[in-house]
């Protein structure tokens, strides 16, 4: 399979009045996409995804939740749905911050 790489592309939709997002990899071939909001302090983006589980190759979500911690970083955190419990799982948790 190789190493992973992937890209999103994420923005403002002024027609739907909503945040969109998609997402590409190389784990998958399907493309995610994605509507969210931004939280009325403006510091939590939290984007819910449609994709295709690998495993049951079936339709699922993914929910993606980015808050700003401080001046210069954030964190990303990715919750899936466990394909044999059903159940929300946190699957990846990122703590970002900016280059200067």
């Amino acid at each position: 399979m190789g190493p992973f790489s992937g890209f999103g592309i994420s923005g403002y939709d002024n027609v739907s009045q909503q945040f969109v997002s998609v997402w590409v990899d190389t784990c998958s071939t399907g493309i995610m996409q994605g509507v969210g909001e931004l939280s009325s302090d403006g510091k939590t983006m939290t984007l819910n995804y449609n994709h295709n589980c690998l495993l049951t190759k079936k339709p699922t979500v993914m929910r993606e939740v980015e808050t700003v911690t401080g001046p210069n970083t954030k964190t990303m955190e990715m919750f899936g749905i466990d394909p044999k419990g059903g159940k929300e799982f946190k699957m990846l948790s990122i703590n970002l911050t900016r280059e200067e």
